[in-house]
Parts: structure tokens; sequence; C-alpha cells
């Protein structure tokens, strides 16, 4: 009788350890699996972000060269302070890199701005004419198409991982580690958020 109680006992103490096992094993790889997406979300935020300085820069060299030519130029740096402004507030979110709406808004501030420029640009044979200017436009072009790109792989990762975060049973891990929920880069309509109009 004590045998068959022993035997009983250490059978529901292997069982118990194997099913605690495997929650143990399951509960370490989903944090693992949705600390690796967190941090591909926060690797796309800095891309963003880096994109958009260089793009910063550059509207500011075309900025600089145009400014014979812009009647409303004051209009333009109050635009850019803006975006800077947005840009800068979209860092102190607190507990993720990035405030991604601000920073969606910034982006929208600055397309304005580049179709704005590239308006004056292309009115006047003189700037037209200047191939700094014209190297600095296919910049911004290839800006943009690195931005579309970027964009897209980051509001992947960031469906994946708020799917993740929200999906039982992972979601008791997602709250337990204090994982939250991320915004994706929108594209923001540029008749609401763009730069200001440049009236020849």
């Amino acid at each position: 009788m004590e045998d068959s109680l022993s035997i009983l006992l250490l059978t529901s103490a292997c069982f118990i350890g194997t099913i605690l096992g495997l929650i143990f094993l399951w509960a370490y790889s989903t944090y693992n699996r949705l600390t690796g997406l967190n941090l591909q979300v926060e690797k796309g935020e800095d891309n963003i972000d880096t994109i958009l300085q260089e793009r910063f820069d550059l509207i500011e060299d075309a900025v600089d060269m145009a400014k014979g030519q812009l009647d409303h130029e004051k209009e333009i740096w109050k635009s850019f302070a803006r975006a800077r402004g947005d840009r800068e507030q979209s860092k102190d979110m607190p507990g993720r890199n990035y405030d991604m709406p601000k920073l969606s808004e910034a982006n929208g501030i600055l397309a304005g701005a580049t179709m704005s420029i590239r308006g004056v640009i292309e009115q006047y044979p003189d700037l037209d004419a200047i191939v700094a200017i014209k190297d600095i436009l296919r910049k911004l072009e290839r800006i943009e198409q690195e931005l579309a790109d970027v964009r897209q792989i980051h509001n992947e990762y960031v469906f994946t991982y708020n799917v993740s975060i929200m999906s039982f049973p992972a979601l008791f891990i997602a709250k337990l580690a204090s994982f939250s929920r991320a915004e994706g880069f929108s594209v923001v309509d540029k008749q609401v958020r763009a730069g200001p109009e440049i009236r020849l």
C-alpha cells in the first residue's frame, strides 16, 4: 500500500514538474519573442527619425540656396520650427522611444515644405539651373522612397507586436512585463498638415 502511494506521489510530482517546466518554457519563449518584436519596433522608430533628420537638413540647404527668391521664407521657417518642435517632443514619450503621431505630423509639415520649395525652384529658371539644388531634389526623392519603405516595414512590425501583446495567453506575459501598445507611422493628410503654400 505504501509502495503504491509512493509511486502515485512520485508520478504526480513528475507530472506537475513537467507541466510547470512547460509553462516556464512557454513564458520564457513568449517573453523573448515579445522583446524581439519590441526591439524591431523601436529600431523602426529610430530609422524613421534618422530619415526625417536627413530630410530636415536637405530642405534647410534648399531653402538657403533659394532664399533670394522666397518671398515667404519666414512662413517656411515657422513651419520648420513647428516640425522640429514636433520631432523633439516625439522623443519625450514615457515608456516608448517616440510619440509616433507627433513624428508623423512633423513628416507632414516637411512634405508640404518640400512641395513648396520644389514649386519655387520650378518657377525660377536661374534656380532650376543650379546643379546643387537639383542634386538636393534628387536626394529628397530618394529619402521619400526610403521613408515609404521604412514606414511599411515598421507598421508591419507594429501590427505583429500589438496583436501579440493582446492575444491570449501571451497577454499575461505582456502585462507582467509591462509591454505597452506601439503606434504606427501614419501618412499625414497633406491638405491638413502640409507646410505653408508659397504663392508666386
